[in-house]
């Protein structure tokens, strides 16, 4: 087995409109908690019946944070 087999890698789905400072403290506790390898954040496309902005600009403020933070997304 490999080692990329044994990564430990979590999902976080959510419509991130906006992403917030509760939406980072989520991920960072289970990034620990879960003793996570990386945590990958699904950017819902739509969530009825709730008006979203772009999908393009919720999933560039995803990619901001993990970059600025240099959180293992």
């Amino acid at each position: 087995m490999s080692n990329l087999d044994r990564r430990r890698v979590g999902l976080f789905f959510g419509s991130f409109d906006p992403l917030h400072e509760n939406h980072k403290h989520i991920a960072r506790v289970a990034f620990t908690y879960l003793k996570l390898d990386r945590l990958l954040f699904v950017v819902n496309r739509s969530s009825p019946p709730k008006l979203l902005s772009p999908y393009d600009m919720r999933t560039a403020a995803v990619r901001e944070f993990c970059t600025l933070t240099d959180f293992p997304c």
